[in-house]
């Protein structure tokens, strides 16, 4: 059922709530690095979700995903290079 009592401006800060719960809980698990650093890329958190990228895909270098979106957030961030020579790797 959707929550109807969060409104859509309370979505943002909800979501960091969430993502630092779920990181207090477990900052060794791949898969809620993965998931955090990515909601904080699009949440415009960039150097942070890059970290918690780079952390994930060392943890499980085969996760596709955080693969993808440590290349995204590295370009969102503005170091392209660094994005591009990690994508690189793959091709």
């Amino acid at each position: 059922m959707l929550n109807t009592d969060v409104g859509e401006g309370d979505l943002p800060a909800k979501a960091m709530e969430s993502l630092n719960r779920a990181l207090e809980l477990d900052r060794r698990d791949a898969t809620v690095l993965g998931y955090a650093g990515c909601a904080l890329c699009d949440l415009r958190h960039h150097q942070r979700g890059v970290n918690l990228l780079e952390q994930t895909v060392q943890l499980d270098p085969s996760n596709a995903q955080a693969q993808a979106a440590l290349v995204a957030g590295l370009l969102s961030s503005g170091v392209a290079e660094k994005g591009i020579k990690h994508l690189r790797q793959f091709v």
